[in-house]
């Protein structure tokens, strides 16, 4: 684009991508570039806060290599992750167990699976448990309390009640 007119949103996508300094442009759009920000307020407060980013960003030191030390240290962590099995951490077959079985998930194993039937088995109980069992909370339930063994052996609770019709 020599000199021609360039839209705002591309402006933009050309400050995102090569920052405010304009030999970093490319050189194809930079006259008309230089146009838009002569002719347009929006496209100057956008090449000021990309020209305040490139600041910031070159203030940020840049990585350095590491040190041999580290590398030393970094090579002699172990290489297991939590899926592999005590024979593969010993150096023996990733993906094999102590019997050279293929390993499997955990929950597979008979241990894991009794674990998980027998919450299972719990659950089932406990639902039927209060399945069968006769909550109720509304005002049929209060009908239904025969509190007169309690209150016979308690006189004085007889004489704070009121009787409402």
């Amino acid at each position: 684009m020599t000199r021609s007119t360039m839209k705002i949103e591309r402006f933009r996508a050309i400050l995102d991508s090569y920052g405010a300094r304009s030999d970093a442009w490319p050189e194809a759009e930079r006259d008309a570039a230089t146009a838009l920000i002569e002719t347009s307020a929006d496209a100057k407060n956008l090449l000021e806060a990309g020209g305040a980013l490139d600041h910031m960003l070159d203030r940020v030191p840049a990585p350095q290599p590491a040190d041999d030390a580290y590398l030393r240290r970094l090579a002699e962590i172990p290489a297991i992750s939590g899926h592999q099995t005590r024979r593969a951490a010993r150096g023996g077959r990733a993906g094999s167990d102590d019997h050279g079985q293929a390993a499997v998930l955990s929950w597979f194993r008979p241990t894991g699976f009794a674990v998980q039937l027998t919450g299972l088995a719990a659950a089932g109980i406990l639902g039927l448990m209060l399945g069968f069992s006769n909550f109720s909370t509304g005002p049929e339930s209060i009908e239904r309390i025969d509190a007169s063994a309690y209150l016979f052996e308690n006189p004085s609770i007889v004489a704070d009640i009121e009787l409402v019709d």
